[in-house]
C-alpha cells in the first residue's frame, strides 16, 4: 500500500462534494502533450512508453491546481538627476532639447500563479515507469 494514499484519501473526503471534475480529461491530455513535447530528444519508442505510463501516474498524482503568490522582477528606468542636452541651430534660431539620463533598476512585484502541485511527482513516476519499461523491452532505459 502506498504510504501517501491514506493522506490523499483523507484530503479527498474533506473536499466539498460540489467540486466539479469536468474538464479534467482535456487538461490531462494537454499536460500529456506538453510532457511529450518537452521530451523532444527522446526516441519515438520512449515517448510511446511514456504515454502508456501516463494514465497510472495521473491516477496516482491527479492534477491539483493551486494558486499562490510569487515575487517577480521587472526592469524600470529611474532618472539619475542628470540631463543630456543638445542644441540644433536652424538659421538664426537655436533649439535646445534636454533629456533626463536614466539607469535601469529592478523592481519586485507580486503575481498570483496557478500551478499543478502534483506535476513534479507525476513526471517522476512517468519517467521511472518509462525507463523501467524500456529496460525490459529494449535492454536500455532510453528505448534505443
Amino acid at each position: 500500500m502506498n504510504p501517501i494514499q491514506p493522506a490523499r484519501d483523507a484530503r479527498r473526503a474533506s473536499e466539498p462534494v460540489s467540486r466539479a471534475r469536468t474538464g479534467t480529461a482535456p487538461r490531462r491530455l494537454t499536460l500529456l502533450c506538453l510532457v511529450l513535447a518537452l521530451s523532444g530528444c527522446a526516441t519515438e519508442a520512449y515517448r510511446a512508453t511514456e504515454s502508456q505510463c501516463a494514465p497510472a501516474a495521473y491516477a496516482q498524482y491527479p492534477v491539483i491546481n493551486q494558486t499562490r503568490m510569487e515575487m517577480r522582477t521587472r526592469p524600470i528606468q529611474v532618472p539619475t538627476g542628470q540631463t543630456r542636452c543638445s542644441s540644433v541651430t536652424n538659421g538664426n534660431r537655436t533649439d535646445t532639447v534636454c533629456q533626463d539620463i536614466t539607469r535601469t533598476e529592478y523592481q519586485s512585484y507580486p503575481v498570483y500563479v496557478t500551478a499543478d502541485i502534483n506535476e513534479y511527482g507525476r513526471n517522476q513516476v512517468i519517467a521511472a515507469c518509462a525507463r523501467n519499461q524500456c529496460l525490459r523491452t529494449h535492454g536500455n532505459p532510453d528505448c534505443k
